[in-house]
């Protein structure tokens, strides 16, 4: 009995920890990469499995740690949104990284949402952004 106590307890923070609190963690790492400490650098800021819902505080927050390390260019590397009509909250989180380069692909989230590739490509043009499909890019 206790150990049917036990495993439900467990199952039950699991989904607590995989609804409440992974979800908001912001995890921040730098690395430099420069041979010669002596170059000018570049600062990439990479974003992975965003899934944006909505604009709220764990979005607001990543905005603006994104604004406050000064990018000189984004990668979103998919998985930013997961669901097809979630197009406009897109376009809210993106207007509000301003004027920094953005190169994104896609996610396996948005294959399976079934997002509209084309209007999702759109969306990030009209930010002056690239939505990279089979494509490479150079910055």
């Amino acid at each position: 009995m206790y150990y049917r106590i036990a495993v439900s307890g467990l199952i039950i923070l699991i989904g607590l920890y995989a609804t409440l609190i992974e979800p908001q963690w912001l995890d921040i790492k730098t690395h430099d990469l420069r041979q010669d400490i002596n170059l000018d650098s570049i600062r990439v800021v990479h974003l992975a499995d965003l899934h944006i819902q909505n604009i709220g505080s764990r979005e607001t927050k990543v905005i603006n740690q994104v604004i406050a390390l000064d990018a000189d260019l984004i990668v979103l590397s998919g998985d930013v949104i997961d669901k097809a009509d979630h197009l406009s909250i897109l376009h809210s989180f993106l207007k509000e990284l301003g004027e920094i380069p953005v190169i994104a692909v896609l996610g396996n989230w948005e294959h399976w949402a079934g997002v509209n590739i084309q209007e999702l490509s759109e969306e990030y043009q009209h930010h002056n952004m690239r939505l990279l499909v089979n494509d490479v890019a150079s910055f």
